[in-house]
């Protein structure tokens, strides 16, 4: 991060625990990837990964819009993290890493207007207990999940995906298993 100027100094001591003492540098890409850059970025590669590893022997295609801004019937403005296109369906993914309490509803309008349902839209969250997850899902209708949780859930959707187009090539292809 040093070497990268995203961080103006640090010190790095040992023992007897160990610390980072770090000051952020005030270029812009250094502040946007420490109040959340970094978040994004894990998401794009947790999902990039789940589809690598169910990518065989099917190959899923996928294509996907970083921070796209789209604007509203009401004309304003609204700038989306992160949407991607799996084989016929659209997901879209908001990080957060702090202070996400003032957004749930925003996005859960957001992803009636988009109509894009709550197994669809994902808000992974660095803060937040199973328990506090699964209420906000309920209440909100839209998938909120820790960091934590993420990977294993979205492989999930993954390989229901994989699953959907196996079995479409088996019907289309004729063949039955006895």
């Amino acid at each position: 991060m040093h070497q990268i100027a995203f961080l103006e100094e640090y010190k790095y001591l040992k023992s007897p625990k160990f610390y980072l003492f770090a000051k952020v540098n005030s270029i812009p890409r250094a502040l946007n990837f420490f109040s959340g850059g970094w978040l994004e970025r894990y998401v794009k590669t947790t999902i990039e990964e789940s589809i690598k590893l169910a990518s065989h022997p099917i190959k899923l295609n996928y294509s996907y819009l970083k921070n796209p801004q789209i604007v509203l019937p009401n004309g304003n403005d609204f700038e989306l993290d992160i949407i991607y296109k799996i084989e016929d369906e659209i997901f879209w993914c908001e990080a957060k890493s702090g202070d996400y309490q003032k957004y749930v509803q925003k996005y859960s309008n957001m992803s009636k207007l988009l109509n894009i349902d709550e197994d669809h839209s994902f808000m992974i969250l660095t803060d937040i207990s199973e328990g506090g997850a699964k209420a906000l899902k309920s209440i909100f209708k839209m998938n909120v999940i820790s960091i934590d949780d993420f990977y294993n859930v979205f492989s999930s959707e993954i390989m229901r995906i994989k699953a959907k187009i196996h079995d479409e090539y088996e019907k289309d292809s004729g063949f039955c298993e006895n």
